[in-house]
């Protein structure tokens, strides 16, 4: 899910990482997320944290959480677009 790469061409400059999230619909349509990046600090300093605070953590968490839910729910509205008799597109009331 996560890839982490050095960065090169900067002296002194640490890890860097991104958290990426890749959702396959029923349809096979793939959507590919970033959802967090970070890193680039000095290595040797001893005030950078070793791995996310919590708060980071949670802030992870919610974006994974938002990006999935709004998949979700856009499958769902899709597949319950067409009439199960008909197989016709059900008209919308609101297009907001």
């Amino acid at each position: 899910m996560g890839v982490l790469t050095s960065v090169r061409g900067r002296p002194g400059a640490g890890m860097e990482w991104r958290v990426t999230i890749e959702l396959s619909g029923a349809d096979g349509t793939r959507q590919t997320h970033e959802v967090a990046r970070g890193g680039g600090t000095d290595p040797h300093s001893p005030l950078d944290p070793l791995g996310l605070t919590l708060d980071d953590g949670k802030t992870v968490l919610a974006s994974v959480q938002r990006h999935l839910v709004e998949a979700r729910v856009a499958e769902y509205s899709a597949l319950r677009r067409r009439c199960s008799h008909c197989r016709g597109l059900r008209p919308l009331k609101d297009t907001r």
